[in-house]
C-alpha cells in the first residue's frame, strides 16, 4: 500500500491536487486519506477520461434527459461515437485544507482560533508555550512557488512563528530579518491506524536548532570558518542524501553514517540535507543508483517514499 501521507505532502504542493473517482478507487492510499476527512468533494467533474478507449480521450460532459426526468450523462466518443457515463464516476476528490489545519491543530495541542490568512495557502494554526514563550504555529502550502516571498510577509516575525510545510522548506531569501524555524510533515508526521501522529519531540529539536543558530553570533575570523568548514565537511549534503537513498529512511541512515563515520549524525540532519536537494521525490527520481554505493550499513527498513 502506498503511504497516503506521501500521497498528501505531494499533493499539497501541486497547483492542481485534483483527484478522480477512478485515482480514488483504485488508491488505498487515498481510501485512507478519504477516512481522516482530508479529502473532500467539489462539484462533479466537467471532463472525464473515455472509459472505452485504449487510449484514454479527454472529452467533455455532456447531458440529456432520461425516463422520468432523469439526467444522462454522456461524451462524444471517434470510435464508439456516444459512450454513457455513471454519475458515480463523475465524482472528484480534493483536499479538505480545513480539516488538515485542524488535525494539526489538535495533535499539536495549540490554542487560539485557527483561520486561513492567504485563501488556499496559508493558515494560522494557533499558538503553543515553549520554554515559557508563546510560539505560533503556521502551515504553509508552496513555499517555493513564485510568490514565495509575498506569503512570508504574511508570517512576519511577530509572536515566534513556527512554520509546518509538507515536504520542501522555502529558499532563506524569502524572510526578511532573521530565518524562521520551519519543519517539514513529511519528516515528523505518521498515522497511526487512522490518526495522524506528529513527533513533537522532534519538531521541538529542529525549533531550538534553528533559535540557537540565529542567537549565536556569526563567525568572523577565519579560524571560525575553518572550524565550521571541518565540521561541514563530516557529514556533506552529498553523503546524508546517499545514505537516505539507500536506506529509505532518515532514522536509519542516521544510524547508519553515525556507526561508519564514528561522530553523531541526527535524522535531522539528513531530513535537511533531503530538503536542500529538492526533497524526497526530487532526491529519489534524480540521484542515480552509482552515488548510493557507499559504505553505509544495512538497517531495518522504516518508512519509504514511495509513488
Amino acid at each position: 500500500m502506498t503511504d497516503p501521507l506521501h500521497i498528501l505532502w505531494y499533493a499539497i504542493d501541486a497547483e492542481e491536487c485534483m483527484f478522480s473517482a477512478d485515482d480514488v478507487a483504485s488508491s488505498d492510499g487515498l481510501t485512507a486519506l478519504q477516512s481522516l476527512g482530508i479529502l473532500k468533494q467539489p462539484e462533479n467533474a466537467i471532463q472525464i477520461s473515455c472509459p472505452n478507449c485504449a487510449d484514454r480521450h479527454v472529452a467533455d460532459i455532456m447531458t440529456r434527459k432520461g425516463p422520468s426526468e432523469t439526467i444522462i450523462y454522456y461524451i462524444q466518443c471517434p470510435d464508439s461515437l456516444y459512450v454513457e457515463i455513471p454519475a458515480t464516476l463523475l465524482a472528484q476528490w480534493t483536499i479538505n485544507f480545513d480539516r488538515l489545519a485542524q488535525l494539526l491543530y489538535d495533535e499539536l495541542k495549540l490554542s487560539g482560533h485557527a483561520h486561513e490568512v492567504v485563501p488556499g495557502r496559508l493558515w494560522r494554526l494557533g499558538k503553543s508555550k515553549w520554554q515559557g514563550a508563546d510560539r505560533t504555529f503556521y502551515f504553509w502550502r508552496g513555499p517555493t512557488w513564485d510568490d514565495a516571498r509575498q506569503i512570508a510577509v504574511k508570517i512576519g516575525g511577530t509572536g515566534r512563528p513556527v512554520i509546518l510545510v509538507a515536504d520542501r522548506a522555502p529558499a532563506n531569501n524569502v524572510w526578511v530579518g532573521k530565518a524562521r524555524p520551519v519543519v517539514s510533515l513529511a519528516s515528523v508526521a505518521a498515522l497511526e491506524g487512522i490518526e495522524l501522529k506528529i513527533d513533537a519531540v522532534q519538531v521541538a529539536a529542529l525549533v531550538n536548532e534553528v533559535d540557537i543558530a540565529e542567537s549565536e553570533p556569526k563567525a568572523t575570523t577565519k579560524l571560525q570558518k575553518q572550524v565550521r568548514a571541518i565540521i561541514k565537511d563530516e557529514a556533506t549534503d552529498e553523503i546524508l542524501v546517499a545514505a537516505y537513498i539507500k536506506h529509505h529512511s532518515y532514522r536509519d541512515a542516521a544510524i547508519a553514517l553515525s556507526a561508519e563515520r564514528g561522530v553523531p549524525v541526527s535524522k535531522d540532519q539528513v531530513g535537511r540535507a533531503v530538503n536542500r536537494a529538492g526533497g524526497i521525490r526530487a532526491v529519489l527520481r534524480t540521484v542515480s543508483s552509482e552515488s548510493v554505493q557507499r559504505g553505509v550499513a544495512s538497517h531495518r527498513r522504516d518508512k519509504p517514499r514511495q509513488s
